[in-house]
């Protein structure tokens, strides 16, 4: 069977009217402070306490330009943005549940970066999400509760429960597996706890797929 074809798109418009970005290889995510713009990226300031990232710009690779925010809403926050994310299979067969995961680089051997634990956060990965929903050809999805992530919360894998992203330690995983034409949506959060060090810091996101060649 031949490989299947996966696109992944970012919401840059609102859950009741979204307006989808497809991501390809050369943009990347960019988790940024409160007013950033297109001629000015405002890094995020650690505080004594957790500091959630208040914006996800996406841009051009590695330069930050010709980008667009998404709408995104930190998870303490009362409103949640349900539709950050949706995967979608364009075509063919998956034998198993698609997952979410980030590593270091795109050899997708380790997940060893300062953003992936330390011990302001239990040493779990400062990168959250969580599935909103499985399988719909439409756009149902369901909206997350408040606070649905934090420091320690989703240690372990499994299905439709907020995690850690973490190589293969840490991982989401869609409940349902989808069939062509079929979209999974969910929701990511980015956390800098007290210990950060300043910097970049650049982790893959990477979705996982099986199929029968």
């Amino acid at each position: 069977m031949p490989e299947p074809v996966i696109e992944v798109y970012f919401n840059v418009g609102t859950d009741e009217s979204p307006v989808w970005k497809k991501m390809t290889s050369s943009l990347s995510l960019y988790w940024v402070g409160k007013g950033t713009d297109a001629s000015n990226i405002v890094p995020i300031t650690r505080k004594l306490s957790n500091q959630w990232a208040s914006e996800l710009w996406i841009g051009d690779y590695p330069t930050y330009g010709n980008g667009t925010q998404t709408v995104y809403v930190p998870p303490n926050s009362t409103v949640q943005v349900a539709k950050l994310f949706k995967i979608v299979l364009v075509s063919g067969t998956l034998t198993d549940k698609v997952e979410l995961t980030a590593y270091d680089n795109t050899l997708h051997q380790s997940a060893t970066m300062q953003i992936f634990g330390t011990e302001a956060t239990n040493y779990t990965s400062w990168l959250k999400g969580k599935p909103t929903g499985g399988s719909f050809e439409t756009e149902v999805v369901n909206t997350p509760p408040v606070n649905w992530c934090s420091y320690t919360l989703g240690t372990d894998v499994a299905d439709d429960i907020a995690n850690q992203l973490k190589g293969d330690e840490g991982y989401i995983r869609w409940s349902s597996i989808p069939t062509e034409g079929q979209c999974l949506y969910g929701v990511l959060a980015h956390v800098v706890p007290n210990d950060a060090l300043a910097g970049w810091h650049s982790p893959v996101l990477t979705v996982r797929y099986k199929w029968i060649e």
